[in-house]
């Protein structure tokens, strides 16, 4: 393997990184995979937690020899999404099945406190969505708003609530990872800040 040295690689000006994963390309790969090889780092955290925690300390050595490769901070340099994630799931508790085809729309709460559509979308088979995939989600108040008396009226029944709105918070530097859950029945309902 050919190695590259620092001064060379803090000076090509070829290196770039993608926040999508780490997407490397230039004269200087060979250092990045060397690099890579002696955290232990595959670029993205999965697998139970004692295995996240290994590679979330890999990701933290990789960024900071990246960092002193290419210039900037270690913070700079992001292995996944843009910004935190934003999915729900709605299971369908009386049925014992995953709510499919229902339809959620996601609004922001305006400086006047009036919530403005941001995102329309519906659950897929297994009742699941995730909105705001740029990355865009900030530290504001956010509201999902099921339509559940057109999933009801597909499943031949009635529901005591036509719709129900879930308003949470977003705080700054909290989870990567919001998931608001809905447990749902014809009449009740539970939801609950997930993992």
């Amino acid at each position: 393997m050919r190695t590259v040295s620092h001064q060379r690689r803090a000076t090509d000006p070829t290196l770039k990184i993608i926040s999508a994963g780490v997407d490397v390309w230039s004269r200087s790969r060979d250092a990045i995979v060397w690099i890579k090889r002696q955290c232990g780092v595959s670029g993205k955290c999965t697998g139970n937690d004692r295995t996240s925690a290994r590679q979330r300390n890999g990701q933290h050595r990789l960024r900071h020899e990246l960092s002193k490769t290419i210039g900037g901070t270690a913070e700079d340099i992001n292995f996944g999404a843009a910004g935190p994630r934003l999915t729900t799931h709605v299971l369908d508790t009386a049925r014992g099945t995953p709510a499919g085809g229902v339809p959620v729309i996601l609004s922001l709460r305006n400086s006047k406190g009036v919530f403005e559509e941001l995102e329309q979308g519906r659950t897929d088979n297994d009742g699941r969505c995730e909105f705001l995939k740029g990355g865009n989600l900030q530290p504001e108040v956010y509201r999902f708003y099921f339509d559940t008396d057109l999933y009801f009226r597909k499943q031949n029944a009635t529901g005591f609530f036509p719709y129900v709105e879930v308003v949470f918070r977003v705080k700054a530097g909290q989870d990567n990872h919001y998931h608001v859950p809905l447990l749902l029945s014809p009449h009740g309902y539970t939801t609950y800040h997930g993992s």
